[in-house]
Formats: structure tokens, C-alpha cells, sequence
């Protein structure tokens, strides 16, 4: 775990906001044009030794994403980041900001959740656009006011580009 804490610490000292996200595809543009430095929580098997910590709150037949991003959170309170981004990516990571919640609560700690809940459904069975538009916005919302940071078409476009580049 040494490795991505020296690197989030990193970003923080720079003064950078790090916002763990679960994995999948979040809208790293979204967070990045906002001035968060987005950390997909992906991969984590090499920097979380053990899973203890998640293993008191996640069944044993979880996933290990889930379990190794439970554990860097809960395993410092979730003091290494800003906040956390979930959303609804599969059943596990559906139930995980209420999991985190509470373990974050247990240990003494807290970060703050920020969730957005995609639709699953065929495009031909209903519109869920007008849906999926108030969660982003109210997403943006939540971030703008945690934050202390806007939300600009300008940026966003530039972000896109960006990540569009890598």
C-alpha cells in the first residue's frame, strides 16, 4: 500500500485533490476539468497486503476489487483521500458507499461519498436520458459545493481532449 499512498500524498502535497474512484468507467474528465485528480481504485492486489479490515464488513466470496478497494480505504480511516466517487457498476460496488460509510465510521474516520446511480436498461425499453442528466448534474452539484470548485463547458472539453490524447 506504500506505493499508491506515497503517490496520493503526493498529489495532495502539490495541493491536489484526490478522489478515489471505483472502477469501471467513472467520468474522469468530468472530475478532471473540475480540478480533482481522479484515482481509479483498480488493480490494488500489489499495494494492499491484506484484506482484514474489509474482510470484517464484505463477504469471503467478494470480488477482490472490492475487497482490496474497501481495505485502502477503511485501513486509514479514509484519510488518504479527498473523497470517494461510487456508483452502481455491479452488485457489489452498488451496496460498497454504505459498506464504506460505516466502516469509515467504526474506525473513527470519514470521507466524503459522492454517487451517481447509472440506468441499466434497454435503450428501447424506456428514456432514461432525463434521468441520467440530473444525476450528472446533481453530481456536479455535490462537487462543486465539497470542493469549492466550478463546473466549466470550456474545461470539460479541454479534459476530454486530453484524455482522449491518452
Amino acid at each position: 500500500m506504500d506505493r499508491i499512498s506515497k503517490k496520493i500524498h503526493l498529489i495532495k502535497e502539490r495541493g491536489g485533490v484526490a478522489l478515489g474512484c471505483s472502477p469501471l468507467y467513472p467520468p474522469l474528465e468530468l472530475f478532471h476539468s473540475m480540478g480533482l485528480t481522479p484515482v481509479v481504485l483498480w488493480g490494488l492486489k500489489d499495494s494492499v497486503e491484506n484484506t482484514y479490515n474489509s474482510d470484517r464488513h464484505l463477504q469471503n466470496y467478494t470480488c477482490s476489487v472490492a475487497r482490496y478497494l474497501t481495505e485502502l480505504v477503511l485501513s486509514d480511516g479514509g484519510a488518504l483521500f479527498d473523497g470517494l466517487f461510487m456508483y452502481n457498476a455491479c452488485d457489489t460496488l452498488r451496496n460498497l458507499p454504505e459498506i464504506l460509510k460505516w466502516g469509515l465510521k467504526d474506525a473513527g474516520g470519514k470521507a466524503p461519498i459522492f454517487r451517481a446511480h447509472i440506468p441499466a436498461v434497454p435503450l428501447n425499453q424506456t428514456d432514461t436520458s432525463e434521468y441520467l442528466k440530473n444525476e450528472i448534474l446533481n453530481l456536479i452539484r455535490e462537487l462543486e459545493e465539497a470542493f469549492g470548485t466550478s463546473f466549466s463547458e470550456e474545461k470539460f472539453r479541454q479534459s476530454i481532449g486530453l484524455y482522449r490524447e491518452m
